[in-house]
C-alpha cells in the first residue's frame, strides 16, 4: 500500500497548507487549487536566484496532493519526496517561503507518523490514491 511506502521511506514529508476560502476564491477567481499548485511548482516566480519550476525539478521526486473545504477554510494536504535527504529540512524551509510568496497562508510542516487520519485512510487502500492529485513522476507510481 502506499502508506507504506511513504512510511519506509525518510524522503516523503507533507504539508498541511490552509487558506481562508474568500482569500483564495478572490486570488485565483474560482480557478481552483490546481492554478494555486501551477503557480508553485511551474511558474517562473524567482526566489533565490531559481525559478519555482527549477526548484520542484531539482528537488522534488514525486508527489501528491488533496484539497478540501470547511467552514470558510481551503485546506491543502501536500505530499512530496525530496531528492535528497541531507538538504531535505532546507528544502522544506524554503519550499514554505515560496508558498507563502504567492499566497499567505498558514503552513504546518508534518511528519509522516503524523499523517492525518483521514488520509491514513485513503493511502492505506488501493484505491484512495484516487483522491489525490498526482505530481511529478508519482503518475508511475502503483498501488
Amino acid at each position: 500500500m502506499i502508506l507504506n511506502d511513504i512510511q519506509n521511506d525518510e524522503g516523503w514529508f507533507f504539508l498541511k497548507i490552509t487558506i481562508k476560502l474568500s482569500y483564495f476564491l478572490k486570488k485565483f477567481n474560482n480557478s481552483g487549487v490546481s492554478a494555486w499548485y501551477r503557480l508553485l511548482s511551474n511558474s517562473q516566480h524567482i526566489f533565490l536566484g531559481m525559478t519555482n519550476r527549477e526548484f520542484f525539478k531539482s528537488n522534488f521526486k514525486e508527489g501528491f496532493y488533496r484539497s478540501s473545504i470547511f467552514n470558510d477554510e481551503v485546506n491543502i494536504i501536500l505530499f512530496l519526496k525530496s531528492k535528497e535527504l541531507a538538504n531535505q529540512q532546507r528544502l522544506i524551509k524554503e519550499l514554505v517561503i515560496r508558498i507563502k510568496k504567492i499566497l499567505y497562508v498558514r503552513v504546518e510542516i508534518g511528519k509522516i507518523e503524523d499523517i492525518p487520519s483521514e488520509d491514513r485512510t485513503l493511502l492505506n487502500s488501493y484505491d484512495g490514491i484516487r483522491h489525490y492529485q498526482r505530481i511529478l513522476e508519482t503518475y508511475f507510481m502503483k498501488p
